[in-house]
């Protein structure tokens, strides 16, 4: 492989050494044009990462899909149905602390809980709240005009209140 350049005036033709990287998964050399994610095209296609097309494959990390989609043009389509959780932080007034909200967008029920400084970061303290309270999550969004996460789960029959 040969790059030309121009130099002095003149066309010239320089060598280009293939860059390689070393597979995070399983540590085999292999050539940079198939690195994908700091994986090799092998374990990236056992992840379930579609190499052709760039876009993962109906395997997604282990998740099946839950929900069909119709379509009156072509094949129904297989895709996920999750229930949104938002997440939004309330700043400390003269007589609270800082708090975390946390609102079921399915049940319409809003819980708050106490910011935990050991943590301090809004998504990881309520992805503990809700493991306390046996809900999975699987998945999140963020919106970055409003600052709220939505966290994202496929249990939609556990309330959040009690």
């Amino acid at each position: 492989m040969n790059k030309t350049i121009t130099l002095s005036g003149n066309m010239v033709e320089i060598p280009i050494e293939k860059e390689y990287y070393h597979c995070e998964n399983c540590n085999i050399k292999f050539p940079s044009i198939d690195e994908r994610y700091g994986m090799c095209k092998e374990c990236n296609e056992t992840n379930g990462f579609c190499y052709e097309c760039e876009a993962n494959s109906d395997k997604v990390y282990g998740i099946e899909p839950n929900y069909t989609i119709r379509n009156l043009d072509s094949e129904n389509k297989d895709t996920f149905h999750f229930r949104g959780i938002e997440v939004y932080k309330i700043n400390p007034s003269a007589h609270r602390g800082e708090r975390v909200a946390i609102y079921d967008t399915r049940h319409k029920k809003r819980i708050y809980i106490s910011w935990d400084y050991r943590v301090s970061d809004l998504k990881t303290i309520a992805m503990n709240e809700l493991e306390k309270r046996n809900i999975k999550v699987d998945g999140f969004t963020y919106n970055e005009n409003t600052y709220k996460y939505t966290l994202l789960t496929r249990d939609f029959e556990t309330q959040l209140t009690k």
